[in-house]
């Protein structure tokens, strides 16, 4: 891995960015990486880590919800989607569906008002964010009339609800995501998926492995199709890639048969 990071100095060629062996698994401190920090994909170039690029910071600055959690103008028809997806699975209104990074809630506006009162559950670690979401895209009053359950917590700790969920989507998590946080979420998650229930995520795939010593955004992890099936059967998954018209691989997991 570290063989793809590299710090680019003023007026220097890129040179080696070495990370101790001991932090790889550590979660990044956003306030403390060099905005000067790129991973170099097999093509050489430079993808920002953490960007203090203009456009990234008033996008901060101003909480422009929707270009914080992806933007661009097929925004409602990704989000769509997604609802879509679900539903082609079979999801019905009774069901409890935790959404994972739900982001602005370009989803959950979507599903909190179509799901029986109590059934949205969602994790988003940036707290700021689902609010600003729920403040722009639904109102308020959707808290009191449907009681969803959100948590701003960015270690997968499905243990808060404890509920057993009959549909858990992840859109464009694992593409951020460091392995280990893809192993503990499919391992936390084994005992809150219920028995007949989906887990569908997707990811970015490539040739080889690439990716940053822990979460990383608005950058991009890369896996092979190998790697990240294997993680997941490793925590007791049957699990399989799904056509998707997206611009990342997507996949179906499910308990493994006894």
């Amino acid at each position: 891995m570290t063989d793809r990071l590299y710090k680019i100095e003023k007026n220097e060629h890129p040179k080696k960015f070495v990370i101790p062996k001991d932090n790889l698994h550590e979660s990044v401190d956003l306030e403390n990486i060099n905005a000067d920090t790129f991973c170099i994909d097999k093509n050489k170039k430079p993808i920002w880590f953490i960007s203090n690029n203009k456009k990234f910071n008033e996008v901060i600055n101003t909480q422009n919800i929707r270009d914080f959690s992806g933007g661009g103008t097929d925004y409602d028809q990704r989000t769509a989607s997604l609802f879509i997806l679900l539903v082609y699975y079979g999801m019905r209104e009774h069901h409890k569906v935790l959404d994972i990074g739900a982001g602005g809630m370009g989803l959950g506006r979507l599903l909190m008002p179509w799901l029986q009162k109590g059934n949205y559950y969602a994790i988003e670690p940036v707290e700021w964010v689902w609010r600003k979401g729920l403040e722009d895209e639904i109102g308020n009053d959707i808290l009191r009339v449907k009681e969803p359950t959100i948590f701003a917590t960015q270690n997968f700790e499905f243990e808060l609800f404890n509920v057993k969920f009959d549909y858990v989507i992840a859109s464009s998590v694992f593409s951020h995501a460091h392995p280990v946080q893809i192993k503990t979420c499919m391992k936390n998650l084994k005992n809150y998926l219920a028995p007949n229930g989906y887990f569908l995520a997707s990811y970015v795939q490539g040739d080889v492995d690439s990716f940053y010593p822990g979460w990383v955004y608005p950058g991009i992890n890369i896996y092979t199709k190998e790697s990240i099936h294997g993680w997941i059967r490793e925590e007791g998954f049957e699990v399989k890639d799904i056509e998707v018209q997206s611009h990342q691989i997507w996949l179906e997991a499910t308990h493994q048969k006894l």
